[in-house]
């Protein structure tokens, strides 16, 4: 007996490993494809938002004022380029960013905000208005106070800590990241559908070992890929923003009251920690609610459903509302873990009061034992064949009626439930909403950066077309330059403003030159246009935007369309189609299909892309010639700027189009992972070439062709 049972736990250890290699075998792929997606977003977003310059001047700034932090607080750009002897004109704007994030890091260092946070809590304290001594006020104080005094005290000091703050704020990582675990998820979920669970279930010991067994390879591999993740990001943020590893995690404003008296690395190791322990508990609760339900369709909606849920109710309800409670026990507490370390908040009634960390943990321990017991429990009792629970029945019902009901539909309505919930492809489709919304530039023009007297001149004079108003007006500058010159010559003081408004001067000048040269050489009333929102949109900064938007359209394409003859095939339909009287009808609704959903993807890419660009430029003179723009002197035929930006997006959709119904083609001939492999071979491989080198690959990529202005060689 006790031989059977040594043998039997013999089988099992063996078999638990082979669970785990059967896993990561069927997740790598999924594991790699989210990994590229997570860095690929985080270099997008930076590129996006200028950061690499602002944060190279940060740095640069951090070092040259080490030992001269007396000088921070009134440090300016102009005493900066005063100082430096040097130009720096064209990066004056990422300078001043610079500047601002310094005296932001000088104030939090050396100021007061702590000192003056204390104060009032003590004054709260001492106050006759909170004589109560359970007040709540009171108790919000004297925990604040505690809480201060359990830190201990802190040798602020001066020191780069970007990176671990980018990284801990970042909530697109957890989303994803729990997107991934849930693709892992399913490989346990696999053996429902191709009846390998009464195998597995076999015996006594599978039953009630393997669920535990299954939470605890869940939990290995959140931490392991945590450590991964986080670290290949926070190398990313580290190269682009910098951080001491060394100095301690309170030196930043965001962590000013963690109570663990730490430098940033071990900060970081605690926060991997945190993080896989948040991703596992949710992860069992996705497997939990699965087991319950019988479909794993149903539990990842119905689970995707409830988060975005709480995330609502904690983003839209008040700290000082009754309802506080529910913002604070919320499960999206949980799925970001981070920001508890960084938002320090208390909460509570007149007899009570806790902090969002303690209350999070708690949370997380009451979840991690609702889903591992609820695995082990609903696992270990699950039913046999023959015996089906009550949801599954009525899972079965609903879907019974579907089917009913499709056979009443119109064909292209069956057709479309058939890609979008049968082939998951709505799965997809909210998963390109995402990225494609991600796909937005972050930072636009910043006027009040740029030249007071040049931006006065283009609102005086924007739409003009170099009449004798302007011409006078740059007359009066001139003469106004020439008496700032005779000052310079004998006031150094002047020499910095005669620079300057020369400067400033020659661009008028040349302003009102093109214009009028546009208009004699080729005809076309070009008219003067402020181009500083102009020349970030059609510049390189927003063409890697557009290819990013591209990335994506064609990638969700294939993985939407490749599929489209793989579900008959799977059903041994395909021979019944190619023969029924109806085929041309069933292809042509076909291609109509996969057209709407082309599209879809296209309209939601413009809608995003124009919305953002309204969001961030001033757009003036949309209905002046395109040559008003000197990027554009050489553009053979006349449009207007507007018209310009239609026929952009016209032509990616025209493309999009040709490459939906090129893959509809491939589709016919081959199954579905061939189809994935070809069009990934021909659409998408050529631009990753391209992105690490081989610019030989650059009119092979689709991604680039189909931005109009690179075909006109704009870029």
């Amino acid at each position: 007996m006790e031989q059977e049972t040594r043998s039997g736990y013999r089988l099992l250890r063996n078999r638990s490993k082979m669970e785990l290699l059967r896993v990561l075998r069927k997740s790598v792929v999924f594991i790699a494809i989210f990994l590229g997606i997570i860095i690929w977003l985080s270099i997008f977003k930076i590129n996006n938002t200028n950061d690499k310059k602002i944060y190279a001047y940060y740095s640069q700034l951090m070092y040259e004022y080490a030992n001269q932090t007396e000088m921070i607080g009134s440090l300016t750009y102009s005493r900066y380029a005063h100082d430096k002897g040097n130009d720096y004109e064209v990066d004056k704007e990422y300078i001043e960013e610079a500047i601002k994030l310094l005296q932001g890091k000088y104030q939090y260092v050396y100021s007061s905000d702590m000192s003056r946070a204390e104060n009032n809590y003590k004054k709260i304290i001492n106050s006759t208005l909170f004589a109560e001594e359970q007040s709540y006020y009171v108790l919000n104080a004297e925990k604040y106070m505690a809480d201060l005094e359990s830190r201990g005290e802190i040798n602020f000091s001066i020191t780069n800590t970007t990176a671990i703050e980018k990284l801990v704020s970042d909530k697109q990582l957890p989303v994803i990241f729990l997107v991934m675990m849930i693709f892992v998820l399913i490989t346990f979920m696999e053996e429902f559908e191709n009846n390998m669970f009464l195998q597995i279930r076999g015996s006594k010991n599978s039953r009630k070992v393997l669920p535990v067994k299954r939470c605890l390879i869940i939990l290995l591999i959140s931490i392991v890929l945590s450590f991964v993740f986080n670290g290949v990001i926070l190398a990313i943020y580290k190269n682009i923003y910098g951080c001491n590893m060394g100095s301690l995690i309170q030196n930043s404003y965001m962590f000013n009251m963690f109570q663990l008296k730490t430098n940033v690395a071990t900060f970081f190791i605690i926060y991997c920690i945190t993080f896989a322990i948040a991703m596992s508990v949710l992860s069992w609760l996705v497997y939990f609610v699965f087991l319950i339900t019988g479909n794993y369709k149903l539990s990842i909606a119905g689970t995707g459903l409830f988060l975005v849920f709480e995330y609502i109710i904690n983003i839209n309800i008040s700290s000082k509302s009754a309802f506080a409670f529910l913002k604070y026990i919320n499960i999206s507490n949980v799925l970001f873990p981070g920001q508890s370390y960084y938002i320090y908040e208390n909460w509570g009634t007149d007899n009570f009061i806790t902090d969002i960390q303690s209350t999070t943990w708690l949370l997380t321990i009451l979840l991690a034992i609702t889903g591992f017991i609820g695995v082990y429990i609903t696992y270990s009792h699950k039913y046999a064949q023959g015996r089906k629970s009550a949801i599954t029945k009525i899972i079965e019902k609903c879907s019974q009626f579907i089917q009913m009901l499709l056979g009443k539909v119109p064909l292209f309505v069956s057709e479309l439930y058939k890609t979008l919930i049968l082939q998951k492809g709505i799965i997809l489709l909210a998963a390109a909403v995402y990225l494609l919304i991600s796909c937005r530039m972050y930072r636009g023009v910043d006027y009040s950066n740029t030249d007071f007297s040049m931006n006065n001149f283009y609102s005086m004079f924007s739409g003009n077309t170099g009449d004798k108003e302007c011409e006078a007006y740059i007359e009066e500058c001139r003469n106004a330059v020439e008496e700032l010159g005779k000052k310079a010559e004998t006031d150094a003081n002047y020499k910095y403003k005669f620079r300057e408004a020369s400067q400033t001067l020659e661009n008028m000048e040349n302003c009102l030159k093109y214009v009028r040269k546009v208009n004699e050489e080729k005809g076309i009333e070009a008219r003067i246009v402020n181009p500083a929102a102009y020349e970030d949109i059609f510049g390189s900064r927003k063409y890697q935007n557009t290819e990013s938007q591209n990335l994506v359209c064609v990638i969700f394409l294939i993985l939407i369309i490749s599929g489209e003859y793989a579900y008959e095939k799977r059903c041994h339909m395909i021979a019944f189609l190619n023969t029924s009287k109806e085929r041309s009808r069933v292809k042509a609704v076909k291609l109509l299909k996969i057209l709407m959903i082309s599209f879809f993807i296209w309209g939601l890419s413009a809608f995003i892309d124009i919305f953002n660009i309204c969001q961030l430029y001033r757009l003036e003179q949309l209905s002046a010639p395109i040559q008003s723009l000197q990027i554009f002197y050489d553009l053979p035929f006349n449009i207007s700027i507007a018209g310009y930006m239609v026929i952009g997006q016209a032509f990616r959709l025209v493309l999009l189009l040709i490459i939906s119904i090129g893959i509809y083609g491939i589709t016919k001939i081959l199954d579905y992972k061939g189809c994935l492999v070809i069009t990934f071979m021909v659409l998408v491989m050529p631009y990753l070439l391209f992105k690490l080198g081989i610019n030989s690959m650059k009119y092979l990529s689709v991604e680039i062709l189909m931005d109009f202005g690179r075909i006109i060689g704009k870029y």
